[in-house]
């Protein structure tokens, strides 16, 4: 998460503007290990200092494979996309930029029994594109992938037996996909974190995704999303 943090800016831009802190503390207890504390302070030359106090904690700390993290200002499906062949985790950047790379290596794995919709096959492959037509009621698409270089991948859809690329497809479906792949290849008591899932949709479209996320719950897999959108909120209710 190191470089998304960096993204939001220093110090200055994430004080309390309205009651002027000067500073706060941060402290974190690890069972077995002193606590880590981080202290931020605002001189009076307007500049910061950040500093660890006795931190002990021998390993670095890891992005948890229980978690995924899908922030607003993510990535769509492009037709060229970055192929990351050791990918073995759930970990798709937090602008989902790997999960063409994700889908493409794992896209014949068997998904768990307990997310089966469309029993014609148990692959990942099968479940994202049966959600895929299910929430735009587009009946002939399929997202699918293929490998161009050891290091890049392709993404593209079918569409009544025709490759169309994804920059000629609507981008609220490219944000789709990685909203299907990433709970599609979760289980149970993993936790998915979703900011604007709406983002693109049709008002209809974004109904269904309130139903596919119900589902997705329903199957003790715990989901939290930011949104505006009145109509995934209405259809979850």
């Amino acid at each position: 998460l190191r470089n998304y943090l960096l993204s939001l800016g220093d110090v200055n831009s994430l004080l309390n503007k309205y009651q002027n802190a000067k500073e706060y503390h941060i402290k974190v207890e690890l069972d077995n290990f002193e606590p880590l504390e981080l202290n931020v302070n605002k001189k009076s030359n307007d500049t910061c200092n950040f500093y660890i106090k006795d931190f002990k904690y021998p390993n670095p700390l890891i992005y948890p494979d229980n978690l995924t993290y899908l922030n607003a200002d993510r990535d769509r499906i492009r037709p060229i996309n970055p192929l990351v062949k050791d990918l073995s985790v759930r970990y798709f950047q937090v602008d989902g930029r790997l999960i063409t790379s994700y889908f493409f290596l794992h896209r014949d794995d068997s998904v768990k029994e307990y997310l089966i919709q469309d029993t014609s096959s148990y692959t990942l492959e099968t479940q994202v594109n049966y959600w895929l037509k299910e929430i735009t009621s587009i009946s002939t698409i399929d997202f699918k992938t293929q490998e161009i270089t050891p290091n890049q991948v392709k993404g593209f859809y079918d569409i009544d037996g025709l490759e169309f690329s994804p920059e000629n497809v609507g981008a609220g479906v490219s944000y789709l996909i990685s909203i299907l792949v990433a709970c599609l290849s979760a289980k149970k008591g993993n936790i998915i974190i979703i900011e604007n899932p709406e983002i693109h949709l049709h008002p209809k479209s974004q109904a269904r995704l309130g139903k596919f996320f119900a589902f997705i719950a329903s199957k003790g897999i715990q989901i939290i999303i930011e949104t505006h959108n009145d109509h995934i909120i209405n259809k979850i209710r």
